[in-house]
């Protein structure tokens, strides 16, 4: 790992969130993109006879209730298929993110909660599907990790993506939690006051940040399809009670509840 992977590890050790460049070979980027963008067609039409369109708006979501194939299309969730599909865990497995986590971990293995999630938000969307949120409430099965979020297309001012609130280490998380009986997101966190940072990428960044940090995904008022995928990594000593993919064994495992 170069000067500038090992500036980044401290960046992220020191503000909780770094952005990486050019860390992701096009080659997998182009692979995981084609497969979204064609399953996303055959999620236009049979999307037809639930709805008139796949546009996000809460109130929608909230009536759908227990519909699950239909809230997670409109929530802009790929089916569980889609994400523990071969291409994205080639993905999530490449050498260089990989290395990356490693030496910000600094543990031998790694393990993905599974399924990744892969995302997509319609051109034009201007509602934001994601509240300003810390991931740990959200992901109390694991007892630490890091998100990985990767773009596959231009993230500029009009295709939105990542939102980060800067905030005191000092300060006790709990101070921005704001419980909600909400069954989809827990109600926004109180963000006021807070200094933010919007991040603009490059198929080829990524994300990636502490199960701590605060933020909220941006509407994309662009004229194309949002597509990203968010994974959430744990190390060997890290336990969880849910699915997760150990790299080691190449296999998924019910959950790792042994240090």
């Amino acid at each position: 790992m170069g000067h500038s992977r090992y500036f980044e590890v401290n960046e992220l050790r020191k503000n909780g969130y770094v952005h990486v460049r050019n860390i992701v070979p096009e080659v997998l980027l182009n692979a995981v993109k084609s497969l979204l963008e064609n399953v996303y067609k055959n999620i236009q039409v049979s999307a037809q006879d639930n709805f008139q369109d796949l546009s996000f708006f809460r109130e929608d979501v909230e009536k759908i209730g227990e519909q699950e194939v239909v809230r997670r299309l409109k929530t802009g969730q790929f089916p569980p298929s889609v994400r523990s599909s071969k291409d994205v865990l080639a993905l999530a497995s490449s050498d260089d993110i990989m290395s990356f986590l490693l030496q910000v971990m600094q543990s031998d293995e790694l393990y993905l909660h599974m399924y990744p999630m892969c995302r997509f938000i319609e051109s034009g969307n201007m509602d934001s599907a994601v509240p300003a949120h810390q991931d740990f409430l959200y992901n109390q099965h694991m007892s630490d990790f890091y998100v990985v979020w990767i773009p596959l297309v231009e993230i500029n001012d009009t295709c939105g993506g990542v939102r980060f609130f800067r905030y005191g280490k000092k300060e006790p998380y709990q101070y921005y939690l704001d419980g909600s009986e909400n069954k989809e997101w827990e109600s926004p966190l109180n963000t006021s006051g807070l200094e933010y940072e919007d991040i603009y990428m490059t198929p080829g960044d990524i994300l990636v940040f502490d199960k701590y940090c605060i933020h909220e995904s941006k509407p994309n008022s662009s004229d194309y399809l949002r597509l990203s995928l968010d994974l959430r990594y744990f190390s060997g000593r890290d336990v969880s009670s849910k699915h997760c993919f150990s790299f080691s064994d190449n296999a998924v495992l019910e959950g790792k509840l042994n240090v």
